[in-house]
């Protein structure tokens, strides 16, 4: 079991409580501010973890999370400019960039990847290309603030 917190009262949580594998999604509705259907894609923050079958590198992990992507995902394209400010729990972390389409819409994620004891923790924020940038450093934020609490 594992415990995850973060605080950021844009996404309308304070505390996300995750129970073992899974993931917890915390969503900014911009659509009141909408201009066109597409635009209607709320940006969203999802956590995921899971528990590590053998002890691995975060850059090995990595990998294998790319690999996963790029089979669930249409159009998977890997960017080579990607933020690297960020540090989950204080960790070492990785930070990967990457489009795809969803639904006919471009789509564009920041995916930080940070490994803690034989757990993997990964943050994603996804958004609808054209308004990425509008709640990149609050995604950042709820990144930066993200914590591993044991019980």
């Amino acid at each position: 079991m594992c415990w995850v917190s973060f605080v950021n009262p844009t996404y309308g949580a304070t505390v996300l409580r995750c129970y073992g594998t899974g993931s917890v999604c915390a969503s900014a509705d911009d659509s009141k501010n909408s201009s066109s259907p597409t635009d209607t894609l709320n940006q969203e923050i999802i956590i995921n973890s899971e528990t590590l079958s053998k002890p691995l590198l975060l850059e090995e992990y990595s990998r294998e999370l790319i690999n996963r992507i790029k089979q669930r995902v249409s159009n998977f394209q890997l960017l080579e400019k990607c933020d690297t400010d960020i540090k989950l729990t204080g960790s070492p972390t990785q930070t990967i960039c990457y489009q795809a389409q969803e639904n006919g819409a471009n789509i564009k994620y920041l995916l930080a990847v940070s490994l803690h004891v034989d757990r993997a923790y990964y943050l994603i924020y996804r958004s609808e290309l054209s308004q990425y940038d509008r709640s990149l450093n609050s995604a950042k934020n709820v990144f930066r603030s993200f914590q591993i609490v044991e019980p």
